[in-house]
């Protein structure tokens, strides 16, 4: 274990570095020449290249935790360059497939990395041997045509890779586990994050496809996210933390959260509070503080309480050699690069520091604490009720690691929202009501072009008989959106739908003429034109100086549709009092542990086919938690073989539950905004 470069570095094997690319002597010569000209070859590597290089030339397994652009793609890729110059030229003719794999999450990823590629082997190698690329379904033929000889490099996305594998296993095989040097499996986190099901199928299959190891298969791995389920795949790894944040999730840091209110005069008395449960005696405490009049608030406030204090700041720089047991050591964010000050228990921030970057770079100093093998620290942070930025990232990195934040950190967010909103509300009649807002009564992502309250005009009604808290009610399934709205029809109403969709296409026939809805608003009940039949639909969104019309369809799914005005269509009167056939079902509170709650394709498809048997004629039942315009929240629900949809989901997917949907929903009506009145000139 070393630290050096800014690095944390973890090793079985003993740790060496490297200044360039070019003292790395397992390297080929022509591998170090390719790469003098370019960028990275010029001058010294990044820190985690310095230590990586002369791991992977020696045939050993890496994994690199590090920010976007910080070179992480480099310190595999001169090595898996040099495994296909070695191999590939000596590979028989009977032989078939790829010498190296890399696995990217996206296009924009392949295109640089399939540059760098080619400009390294431009000199000595033909491109179509070199390189074979496949960015979309249509190209897997082309490609498997390819492997079915000797080629380098396989390069494509993770969901495209497991087709192939498919592929291979019903047809002529054109991946050889013997012949394949090294997998490289790059921005790994965002496959976690954005398809967790392909990345784990794809590893489980490569645990039993490969042998990893020095002269077998080598796999290096490079992530933005650090997860400790990948040690299960990759054997005897280095380790290289380029993101010291990161790296507290690796030995165990305690994330700890403290709000104070924007007018609070005094959050270093937050500090002291916090200090004073702590034994300093036996307990080394840091506050990282942003700028020097920060640091003199917070030592005056812990002098005061006869608390001892190191203040280290530019204008009064101290010796770190002072820092005695049963002082605090007070810090600014300039100061702390490069400190080494051994292992600390505590680390306090006295709000964050100017940009995201620098405050994660605070937690440089704990690299210390790994060396030295401690497992208890705490990061303590304060939070001002109006640090919206702060507020939200820090609420995304707790989640992406499946440590669940307080309610009241996402609160602080949402309330900025709904206040910039409100300030504005003139402006925010041409946007839509945000579909996490009537869902979970908040908004959790980053930036978000929808409105978050609702206008006074705003439909809310329900046309039928309407279920009641704790009603047992029985449907099927007419759209399936997501695990956590599904479109239903409850089967009391089953016998009514034939009819109703007869009567409206009878009344819409061809030979009858049709009559515009002119000057619609919002609560019309309308009929649109939509995939081949006349359907009944409400008018959810309608502002007099646009010409787009938002509507809900109300009997045959609950799709979300902007339609032009002309699209309108007046509904008949004996139409617009039948009963809703569809309602949207909701699972209260079920979302995916990420900040969008975007359910990717991944696992809605898992979700439909081995719950929902891709069957949507089969019945199903749930107990209505509450009811809210055509929305039906449930807890749970249940297929005709009594299989819980919530147990189905919890095993296999990290979940976020949102406890108080209802209080939150129930204060969205009731906080209802006047649509402004609108003068024509």
């Amino acid at each position: 274990m070393k630290v050096g470069f800014c690095v944390l570095a973890l090793s079985p094997e003993e740790i060496s570095s490297c200044y360039q690319v070019t003292d790395v002597r397992n390297f080929s010569d022509e591998i170090r020449e390719a790469m003098v000209p370019m960028a990275v070859g010029k001058s010294r590597g990044f820190g985690i290249q310095r230590y990586s290089w002369p791991r992977v030339s020696q045939g050993g397994s890496l994994i690199v935790v590090g920010h976007e652009a910080s070179g992480k793609t480099w310190c595999y890729l001169p090595r898996l360059c040099d495994l296909v110059l070695w191999h590939l030229p000596n590979r028989g003719k009977d032989d078939f497939g790829p010498t190296s794999i890399i696995l990217c999450e996206e296009t924009s990823q392949m295109n640089m990395i399939s540059g760098w590629v080619n400009d390294i082997f431009r000199d000595f190698m033909p491109p179509h041997t070199t390189l074979v690329v496949i960015k979309e379904k249509k190209g897997l033929a082309k490609a498997v045509e390819a492997m079915a000889s000797p080629v380098g490099i396989l390069l494509t996305t993770t969901e495209l890779f497991l087709k192939l594998i498919e592929l291979n296993l019903h047809n002529e095989p054109f991946l050889n586990p013997q012949s394949i040097k090294s997998l490289a499996i790059d921005n790994y986190g965002e496959m976690l994050r954005l398809e967790p099901l392909n990345i784990r199928t794809m590893l489980m299959w490569a645990r039993s496809f490969f042998t990893f190891g020095i002269a077998k298969t080598e796999i290096y791995v490079a992530t933005r996210l650090w997860d400790e389920q990948i040690l299960r795949y990759v054997p005897s790894p280095m380790i290289l933390f380029e993101d010291a944040m990161e790296a507290t999730i690796y030995y165990g840091m305690q994330y700890e959260i403290y709000l104070v209110d924007k007018n609070d005069n005094t959050p270093a008395k937050a500090v002291l509070h916090r200090v004073l449960q702590v034994n300093l005696m036996s307990n080394r405490v840091v506050v990282a503080c942003r700028s020097h009049i920060d640091v003199i608030c917070v030592r005056y406030e812990l002098q005061s309480f006869g608390i001892s204090v190191l203040a280290h700041y530019k204008e009064d720089p101290a010796s770190l050699e002072d820092w005695e047991p049963n002082s605090v050591l007070v810090i600014t964010d300039e100061m702390m690069p490069n400190c080494r000050l051994g292992p600390v228990d505590l680390l306090i921030h006295y709000y964050c520091a100017t940009t995201w970057f620098r405050f994660k770079s605070r937690y440089n100093i704990l690299y210390d604490n790994c060396v030295a093998g401690q497992t208890s620290q705490t990061s303590f942070h304060i939070i001002r009720n109006d640090d919206y930025n702060y507020a939200w990232l820090m609420a995304d990195f707790l989640l992406k690691h499946n440590m669940d934040y307080p309610d009241s950190l996402m609160s602080v967010v949402f309330q900025q929202r709904l206040l910039s909103d409100l300030n504005d509300a003139a402006q925010q009649t041409r946007f839509e009501l945000c579909r996490q807002v009537l869902q979970y009564g908040d908004c959790t992502r980053r930036t978000c072009r929808y409105r978050h309250f609702m206008w006074d005009n705003e439909p809310v009604p329900f046309i039928g008989d309407r279920p009641n808290e704790g009603d047992t009610i029985y449907f099927r399934i007419l759209q399936y959106n997501n695990p956590s709205s599904i479109g239903i029809r409850i089967e009391d109403l089953e016998h009514k739908k034939a009819s109703l969709c007869d009567e409206l296409q009878a009344a819409f026939a061809i030979d009858k003429p049709k009559i515009k809805h002119e000057d619609p608003e919002n609560g019309d009940i309308v009929v649109i034109y939509h995939n081949q039949l006349y359907k009944r639909a409400l008018v959810s969104l309608n502002s007099s100086w646009n010409k787009w019309v938002h509507v809900r369809v109300l009997d045959a799914g609950v799709d979300e549709l902007v339609l032009k005005r002309h699209q309108l269509l007046l509904c008949p009167p004996q139409f617009k009092t039948k009963p809703y056939e569809a309602m949207d079902l909701r699972i209260t509170g079920l979302a995916p542990a990420t900040m969008e709650r975007i359910w990717w394709e991944d696992m809605r498809e898992d979700i439909l086919k081995n719950y929902f048997d891709d069957g949507m004629d089969k019945i199903f039942l749930a107990r209505v938690d509450f009811v809210l315009g055509n929305a039906v929240f449930v807890k749970d629900l249940l297929d005709c073989r009594g299989r819980s949809l919530w147990q189905y989901i919890t095993p296999r997917y990290v979940i976020k539950q949102n406890i108080d949907v209802k209080t939150a929903l129930r204060k969205l009506i009731h906080q209802r905004v006047p649509f402004p009145t609108v003068t024509k000139d």
